[in-house]
């Protein structure tokens, strides 16, 4: 269909001898062309019948003036501006722009911009969201592409050449935007030109060419839309179709901040999209992930049995860490600390108060730190490694220890001492099987595989760059695993990741998966800016991206859910095990007549439990026990009165919380999460027309400007 204005001098002519009703009749006609087709009233006779070719070549007429009446505030002018767009069976469009700039001023070159995000407006009032993937761009000149904020920015030229003049640039790249949004019928809805051109556009010509011919349904419903954004305006395009091909021009020019769109509505299911077998690999790597994490649970996870028997002491030649090895599974910072009391009682070193000695008050009155002092009795003569390097560390300044001494060094030994107890010790090694590590490390790397595939896939898929995409998925991967290995407790030491904490209740647990959730929330929050200029990450955050994200996540703390569990006991471990339950269920219940039997059968019998009642999660319990009944003073306190038969029960709760205090918080340099404060020391916590469109309501677009 070729429309052509010049007809008219031929009708004004007819007119005038056929006499008023002619003109009446031609204007109705001309009149119901318009309206039929969309378009000015230069309405060629036959649509589909004629075959003549449009020229599209530029006119003088609609070329900007190059002496700055049609407004040059950036340097440059548009003299011509060809839109080619073949669109594609999957809703990609296969775009490729000629545009003629003239400039007024010295400049490097253009830049392009076009917007990957945005909204489709409709005339009826409907809008929905699009999300658009830039690929294989290309220009013939040189030229840098970067991606942000929902756009493609195209700088074409270079910073060490000036242009003046005429300069012609072509561009050319794949617009995919995936699914139609449209309910109920698909639409092709494109803005040829943008609206955020900084400049005046002469001569914008077009060509569009979809995957069918063009029906005469879609030709009635194709229109065309100029002007600033949200405008309507019709009624300046002259178009042709043929088969599947639609030519045209504006015949105006575009001024600043003007653009061009073209809208069609196609049927439902006019698009036929790939199926993205992406999801159906991260959901399948998920639920290997799953069931493997399962089976290892179910082989090497999955405890015997234990029965438990009444114990009022700890298992012979255990210490409070064997005993925190063999009840949890791994031994923690907050374990530490009870190796005072537990060395104390060997004969090893003595506790200070000044205050006391002096006659003062309880140790906490005046500060912590201000009364409390260590003497080395003598020096370590045992077998046990763990023993040997606290004394060593703890003492390293000399015989006699303050509070300010231990700062610095002492967390040294500490990390030390947990990186035997955890990697090498003799109880580890009796009490537990040896596939842990092995176990961990497949499973993790099961978590990172797929957080990074969910991630990757999810990005590439919506238009990231291969190397965002790339880099982005590694960043969540390395964030996914650290929330495995946070959710299962394993401890962290020198990098190097350690057993289970079977020992671990329920609630605690349920508390780091929460936790997780947060701290998953705070990190992508946080980190918004970066992956954004990354990769754009934010900007592709749509349900497919979604999606993937959450079986990750779920998959993760599935995961590290069973590998909390994992590590599994011996049958002497189970022995082990048992013995120390029926001990801690000792503890808890323990009736005054039979403690009373057991303190005077040993009158430090309170004192030598201490160390495991800690480490075992019941000290406050145990000490509460002990209110009513009689005792001595500890041997290893200095200046106490050994003969009071009224040893002070509260003193020695407040002197033993600043003890704790004090070799905990100098102890302790993991973060918070992967440590428990000792808090109280009885707590025993540790843990046509327009189209039904407008312009700049459609999808591409964008604009421009010089640099």
């Amino acid at each position: 269909m070729i429309l052509n204005s010049r007809r008219r001098d031929g009708m004004k002519y007819r007119m005038r001898r056929r006499g008023l009703g002619a003109v009446i009749l031609a204007l109705g006609l001309l009149l119901q062309s318009c309206l039929l087709f969309g378009m000015p009233a230069h309405a060629a006779d036959n649509v589909f019948g004629n075959t003549d070719k449009l020229d599209l070549s530029p006119s003088e007429d609609l070329i900007p003036s190059h002496d700055g009446s049609d407004g040059l505030a950036d340097g440059y002018v548009m003299d011509s501006y060809h839109v080619d767009v073949q669109v594609k069976e999957d809703n990609t469009y296969e775009v490729k722009e000629t545009f003629a700039a003239y400039f007024t001023s010295q400049k490097h070159g253009l830049i392009r911009t076009i917007p990957t995000t945005g909204t489709y407006r409709r005339e009826d009032g409907s809008s929905s969201s699009f999300r658009a993937r830039v690929t294989d761009v290309r220009a013939n000149v040189k030229s840098s592409v970067e991606r942000s904020n929902g756009k493609v920015r195209i700088k074409m030229g270079d910073a060490g050449t000036y242009v003046y003049g005429p300069k012609t640039y072509t561009i050319s790249y794949r617009y995919q935007l995936g699914k139609d949004t449209l309910k109920g019928a698909d639409e092709f809805y494109y803005n040829l030109i943008g609206t955020s051109w900084n400049t005046t556009i002469g001569n914008v010509s077009f060509q569009i060419t979809m995957p069918k011919e063009i029906t005469e349904d879609q030709a009635k419903s194709l229109g065309f839309t100029s002007g600033g954004y949200g405008s309507g305006r019709t009624g300046d395009t002259l178009y042709q179709i043929k088969g599947n091909t639609v030519q045209g021009k504006l015949m105006r020019q575009l001024k600043s901040n003007q653009g061009f769109t073209v809208r069609m509505t196609l049927p439902e299911g006019y698009y036929t999209y790939p199926v993205d077998y992406s999801l159906f690999l991260v959901i399948g790597l998920a639920l290997l992930g799953i069931f493997v994490a399962v089976i290892f649970w179910f082989i090497f996870g999955n405890d015997r049995k234990v029965v438990e028997s009444v114990q009022f002491y700890p298992p012979e030649g255990y210490n409070s860490l064997d005993v925190a090895m063999a009840y949890h599974g791994k031994v923690s910072m907050s374990d530490i600390p009870s190796l005072i009391p537990y060395l104390a009682n060997e004969g090893y070193l003595i506790i200070r108060d000044k205050k006391r000695e002096s006659g003062g008050g309880l140790p906490f009155s005046g500060g912590l730190t201000k009364n409390i002092s260590f003497e080395r009795v003598s020096h370590y003569k045992g077998s046990n490694e763990s023993e040997r390097l606290f004394m060593q560390g703890f003492f390293k300044s000399g015989s006699k220890v303050k509070h300010s001494d231990l700062k610095g060094s002492f967390h040294e030994t500490c990390e030390e001492i947990l990186r035997q107890e955890n990697l090498h010790s003799k109880v580890k090694e009796e009490n537990y099987t040896n596939q842990e590590f092995l176990i961990d490390a497949i499973l993790l790397i099961f978590v990172a595989l797929i957080s990074f595939v969910a991630i990757f896939s999810g990005l590439n898929a919506e238009g990231a760059s291969t190397l965002a995409s790339f880099i982005s998925g590694l960043i969540v991967a390395a964030i996914m695993s650290f929330v495995a290995v946070h959710v299962a407790g394993l401890v962290r030491i020198g990098g190097i990741s350690v057993g289970g904490v079977s020992g671990l209740s329920i609630p605690a647990l349920l508390w780091r998966i929460a936790s997780s959730w947060i701290f998953l929330a705070l990190i992508f929050y946080a980190g918004k800016s970066f992956l954004s200029s990354l990769a754009g990450f934010f900007n592709y955050f749509t349900g497919g991206l979604l999606l993937r994200l959450l079986v990750a996540i779920t998959a993760t703390l599935i995961i590290a859910f069973f590998m909390h569990f994992m590590p599994k006991r011996t049958s002497k471990g189970d022995e082990i095990y048992g013995r120390i339950l029926g001990f801690r269920t000792f503890l808890q219940t323990a009736e005054k007549d039979r403690l009373q039997m057991l303190v005077d059968e040993n009158p430090q019998y309170f004192y030598n439990i201490i160390p495991f009642a800690y480490v075992l999660g019941v000290s406050k319990v145990w000490m509460d026990k002990f209110k009513d009944i009689t005792m001595p003073a500890p041997s290893y306190l200095a200046g106490a009165d050994r003969g009071d038969a009224f040893w002070d029960y509260y003193y020695f709760s407040s002197l033993m919380n600043a003890v704790n205090h004090d070799i905990y918080h100098a102890s302790v340099t993991l973060p918070a999460s992967d440590s428990s404060s000792w808090g109280d020391f009885g707590s025993g916590s540790f843990g046509g027309g327009s189209g039904g469109g407008f312009s700049g309501g459609g999808s591409g677009g964008g604009g421009g400007s010089s640099w």
